[in-house]
């Protein structure tokens, strides 16, 4: 799914394609998940604004400043997760549940499950993925 060589053979560069298939493996990838949630928990422990979360998560991931039309797309699907959460917490315990890492402090589930989400989301471009 991901171009990965057999380990018999040394390559000095993988060969990049993107599909379909990779961002269906990662969405559904409990690794995956598990480290978006450890993301979006850090992120909510720091004392920062949601503007400066989001400027930080994209740094740590994608390791550049946020430009305002990202920025923007990202609040977008931050309060659009927050309402869908806040109306179903079945479905946001049932993200936080994926996995075997435990959720660490006492943050809200509405709240932490958005992030992940969220944090899913980035993790998930092709900019974070091929970082050229």
């Amino acid at each position: 799914v991901f171009d990965a060589v057999n380990r018999e053979t040394c390559v000095a560069r993988r060969p990049v394609t993107n599909t379909p298939m990779q961002a269906l493996v990662l969405m559904n990838s409990p690794t995956h998940v598990e480290s978006a949630r450890g993301l979006a928990n850090q992120l909510l422990r720091m004392e920062l604004s949601q503007d400066d979360r989001l400027s930080r998560l994209f740094r740590i991931v994608v390791s550049r400043p946020i430009l305002n039309a990202e920025l923007l797309v990202l609040t977008t699907l931050l309060d659009s997760q927050l309402k869908a959460f806040k109306r179903d917490q079945t479905a946001a315990q049932a993200l936080l549940d994926v996995g075997e890492s435990d959720v660490i402090g006492t943050i809200d589930v509405t709240e932490l499950a958005a992030w992940t989400v969220v944090c899913s989301t980035v993790m998930m471009t092709d900019e974070a993925l091929y970082k050229p």
